[in-house]
């Protein structure tokens, strides 16, 4: 007969008081069982090679804990309902399983990309969007997402930069507690991944080594992670990669040291797929018990897909190698997020069946990712020939996405696909005759003459090129982040034509464009917009939207540059151009600064700043209090991205040339002003030493104000802070 274990409980109190019950019930399989989550073998495909047991057999037994999930969403909803019922109508102690899938831009709605949303700086529309996704997946049955991704990232060769928030840790912060509190409003547990350090993978080659100073950890690496954690996550994931010498999934130091005890994260820590057998690749475990002991003992809690922890943990602890409160600790962890989740009031209610056809990509949720999609695209480039406002004008739409769908990006598992809005269609709806040729896909010629011949006999040319959707996220590392050769030789061959050329490049990374920008009349940057990306991307070509986004990347000159980020330490020899100086930090070939830098984009509309005012001494311990007027001299409505910088101008460490401290999305009519206040408080003025110890230093500050990161857009005053 199923253990019946207390419900309905609502304090901390109650649910540890709970927890006792049911571990002094359980035996040290069914403890291990917890730590264990498997994927149904319906979906053995996806990459586990280790699948070989009854999975029903194991569920009845309690030796699994969660299992991942994908699928059509009433297929999936059905069979997460009968692995949901074996597992508490057929086990003993009847322990309801948290089903988990990977959410990171959304399930049947697709949202852009991560790295494309965060490029909207709009925090209510990222959460607005997790949520959503949230719901979607949660209708489904899926209780647990894999997401948000928080790596800060600053290299595009990188495949999975379009997972994440860019370059920057205060805006990546921010991300992630709306992220957070997005999968919060849902409902779901939410798993804040990969910690830590998985961004910095060298050469840009994913699951590649790391090697991060204990200063960039501190005040680059983990800021996302605090903010997520304190936003309330419930789960952490540790990191494919080896830091420092050590694989993460074995990482005492990082796991507790840092995570636990530095970070007060409270709930569970799960590998990534199948790294606990990779810890032997790692050659840091000789075999699989020694791989389940050491990921064990710093500080893992589930295994993904393995199943050594279900395997070895048991005899580990009769042997007195493993502490049954260490093993008692871990199923705590995991009892406690299935309490919080209410699985264990109602195991089933995550599975709405009834819902799904009413909710699941509907309107509003469309409405929503194309309203996203629209701040999230960046105009790079523009020489008056956007927007495109008279209908009457005919275009050539060329391009492998010109009528194309794929559009939604890495690491959506949508089953609409198909009905995401292409460019062609968006264009048709804003009334624009359209003939769409793609002259190529994305990597070989197609019909390149007859994509010329559209060019010739049309008023406007748009070109839609760029990355597919396969060739960006995990194990997509490229050495060569450009527009592929032959996508290259149609715009070529199109420009050559003689009329207007609106480039719009698709992609999940910043892209080298150096040698294509001055090719076109406009280039627009709308990476991978999701669902309703054609229709986003049409709006802002015809002006029904004015472009608002700003790269949360930077876009390198070339890729020698890498990894480029504007928040870089300065040099005992830094370069200044007009001194004349050989012995400088420079290129002999080439710029030091990107092509198009960290919070860069235009707008159909001009703005200016005015009237900044600053205090000029601040006491140690008091709010800095920052004013500016900003105003948009223009006859176009429009929105624009005031960004705050600060520069710690001396300290006892070298201290980053400015870091985002602070930012204000915000619409303006023609000639509208409007005053910003920005309060700097010492959060936002310390930096952690070296040991970990956080420092908030006296002495002169200088706080920097513009539309972009680059020098050439910024006002400077100075304050001093302290005696």
């Amino acid at each position: 007969m199923a253990f019946r274990y207390r419900r309905g409980l609502k304090t901390d109190e109650e649910i540890n008081e709970a927890i006792d019950e049911i571990l002094s019930q359980m035996t040290l399989e069914e403890k291990s069982g917890q730590l264990c989550q498997s994927v149904g073998a319906e979906i053995v495909a996806i990459g586990s090679t280790k699948i070989h047991e009854d999975i029903d057999e194991l569920i009845r037994a309690g030796r699994i804990g969660s299992m991942i999930q994908v699928d059509e969403p009433k297929t999936m909803a059905r069979r997460i309902r009968r692995y949901q019922r074996l597992a508490v109508e057929e086990s003993r102690l009847g322990i309801p399983l948290i089903f988990a899938q990977d959410v990171i831009h959304g399930y049947e709605t697709v949202f852009p990309i991560p790295l494309a949303w965060s490029c909207s700086f709009n925090m209510d529309l990222i959460r607005k969007a997790v949520e959503i996704s949230g719901q979607e997946a949660g209708r489904c049955g899926i209780s647990m997402a894999f997401s948000p991704m928080l790596d800060i990232a600053r290299d595009p060769r990188w495949g999975r930069v379009s997972e994440g928030a860019g370059e920057d840790p205060h805006l990546g912060s921010e991300i992630a507690k709306a992220q957070v509190e997005g999968f919060n409003d849902a409902g779901l547990l939410c798993c804040l991944k990969h910690f830590v350090g998985y961004g910095a993978a060298e050469g840009g080659r994913d699951y590649n080594t790391t090697e991060i100073t204990d200063t960039s950890l501190y005040n680059t690496y983990l800021k996302p992670f605090k903010a997520g954690i304190d936003a309330g996550a419930g789960a952490v994931m540790s990191a494919f990669n080896c830091l420092n010498g050590i694989p993460m999934t074995a990482n005492r130091h990082m796991l507790k040291d840092i995570l636990r005890d530095m970070l007060g994260f409270k709930g569970i820590v799960i590998t990534d797929y199948s790294a606990v057998m990779e810890l032997m690749q790692h050659c840091v475990a000789a075999d699989e018990r020694e791989a389940a002991l050491k990921a064990f003992d710093a500080g893992v809690d589930i295994e993904m897909t393995d199943s050594y922890f279900r395997q070895y943990l048991p005899q580990m602890v009769r042997d007195g190698v493993v502490p049954q409160d260490a093993l008692d600790e871990s199923v705590r962890r995991v009892l406690y997020a299935k309490y919080r989740l209410g699985l264990m009031d109602d195991p089933y209610r995550f599975i709405r069946e009834d819902e799904i056809d009413s909710f699941i990509f509907c309107a509003d949720n469309r409405r929503i990712s194309r309203e996203l999609a629209e701040e999230s695209i960046v105009l790079l480039e523009n020489d008056g020939a956007l927007p495109l406002t008279d209908r009457r004008l005919s275009v050539a739409l060329v391009g492998p996405f010109s009528d194309s769908t794929d559009l939604c990006g890495c690491w959506q598992f949508s089953h609409r696909r198909e009905e995401t809005v292409t460019i062609r269609q968006g264009l048709e709806e804003e009334g624009f005759s359209v003939t769409a040729v793609p002259g190529t896909d994305v990597f070989d010629e197609v019909d390149i003459p007859s994509a010329v011949s559209a060019a010739r006999q049309s008023d406007v040319v748009i070109v839609a090129l760029g990355e597919s959707s396969v060739i960006s996220g995990e194990a997509c590392s490229r050495q060569s982040v450009t527009i592929p050769d032959a996508q290259l030789r149609l715009l070529d061959a199109v420009v050559a034509e003689g009329k207007p050329v609106v480039l719009v490049a698709l992609s999940g990374r910043p892209l080298v464009l150096t040698d294509v920008r001055n090719k076109v009349n406009a280039l627009v940057a709308a990476f991978a917009p999701g669902s309703e990306g054609g229709r986003a991307i049409a709006r802002i070509i015809s002006g029904a939207v004015n472009p608002s986004g700003h790269l949360s990347m930077s876009f390198p000159y070339s890729v020698g540059q890498i990894p480029v980020h504007y928040d870089e330490l300065p040099t005992g020899r830094p370069y200044v151009p007009s001194s004349g100086e050989h012995f400088q930090s420079r290129y002999l070939d080439g710029p030091n600064a990107p092509l198009y830098p960290f919070g860069y984009g235009l707008s159909y509309s001009s703005f200016r700043l005015k009237e900044f005012e600053i205090d000029g001494h601040v006491a140690k311990g008091d709010v800095v209090k920052v004013s500016v007027t900003v105003e948009n001299v223009s006859d176009v409505a429009g929105k624009t991205l005031v960004q705050l910088y600060v520069r710690d101008t001396v300290a006892s460490i070298s201290r980053p040339v400015k870091e985002l401290r602070g930012f204000r999305k915000v619409s303006l009519a023609p000639h509208e002003s409007l005053t910003l206040d920005f309060e700097l408080s010492e959060q936002e003025l310390g930096f952690f030493l070296p040991d970990g110890t956080w420092t908030v230093e006296d002495g002169d500050f200088d706080v920097s104000i513009g539309f972009s990161s680059d020098d050439g857009c910024l006002s400077t005053r100075t304050f001093h802070y302290g005696a």
